[in-house]
């Protein structure tokens, strides 16, 4: 897979002091109690979102947390310690558990420091804003879900992929003063980028989920003469002619399409 918290609006005011004025005016017993409330809000509401999973889930579904956690507890390598938490990042969003996904992801993130780990972190942090209907989880994920993939777009400032990571969290979440901002920040990337496969793939998606199709279909049909090879082009092409009723075109592309599947499996 191509792959912050609440109390940032806090630690973000007294940053800007330090920044801004070059000092700061917070006397420093003060900055440690903000930093623990910083912290404490932070663990409890990964620790809402831990008490939630084990009220519904199975002890058996647990059973490889558990022992993944145990291990944890103890005095391992730092080596170890990364390989144990992308474990248990792992097992959670098999789990379907993608706030906590995330936050162990952010862990190994903040640890790295490169923009794969940010990447993954924000990936796992967008299926939760995707597929939760919880409304504090899902603005946990997506808060969290931008500060990563900003860390990642910082780090390697040509990749477009995380632009466009970031603009679909605010197209899936859309902002109450902001709704169009992720469309906005996707036209931007394509006028800038306009031969870019991830943007346009994606411009024609969201066409094809408001009815453009024929918005859809001019998109589409230049990403996949960029990368005729494209699969997933190719399906959302013929998605988008079925919804112009041009069934003899979304047919062919269909089977293309299962035919590059095809290819792509031997």
């Amino acid at each position: 897979m191509n792959k912050l918290q609440y109390g940032v609006l806090a630690f973000g005011l007294i940053l800007f002091t330090v920044l801004y004025f070059g000092f700061s005016n917070v006397p420093p017993q003060q900055a440690e109690i903000n930093e623990a409330r910083v912290i404490n809000q932070e663990e409890t509401d990964v620790n809402a979102l831990r008490r939630l999973a084990d009220k519904e889930l199975s002890v058996d579904d647990l059973v490889e947390v558990h022992n993944i956690e145990r291990k944890l507890q103890k005095d391992v390598a730092e080596e170890e310690k990364i390989a144990l938490l992308k474990s248990l990042s792992g097992n959670w969003y098999k789990l379907k558990r993608y706030g906590l996904a995330g936050f162990y992801a952010q862990r190994i993130a903040e640890t790295e420091n490169t923009a794969d780990a940010w990447s993954i972190a924000g990936t796992s942090y967008a299926s939760g804003v995707i597929s939760t209907k919880d409304k504090a989880e899902k603005s946990y994920c997506f808060n969290r879900a931008i500060k990563a993939f900003e860390n990642a777009s910082s780090l390697e400032p040509d990749n477009i992929n995380h632009q466009v990571n970031l603009a679909l969290c605010y197209v899936e979440n859309p902002l109450e003063n902001q709704p169009m901002k992720g469309i906005s920040l996707l036209l931007d990337l394509l006028e800038k980028n306009p031969d870019s496969v991830p943007v346009l793939t994606n411009l024609g998606r969201l066409a094809i989920r408001t009815g453009q199709f024929d918005k859809a279909v001019e998109r589409l049909a230049k990403a996949k003469s960029l990368e005729p090879k494209n699969a997933n082009v190719t399906l959302l092409l013929s998605e988008a002619y079925n919804g112009l009723g041009k069934k003899e075109e979304a047919l062919a592309y269909l089977e293309e399409y299962k035919q590059l599947n095809e290819i792509a499996a031997k």
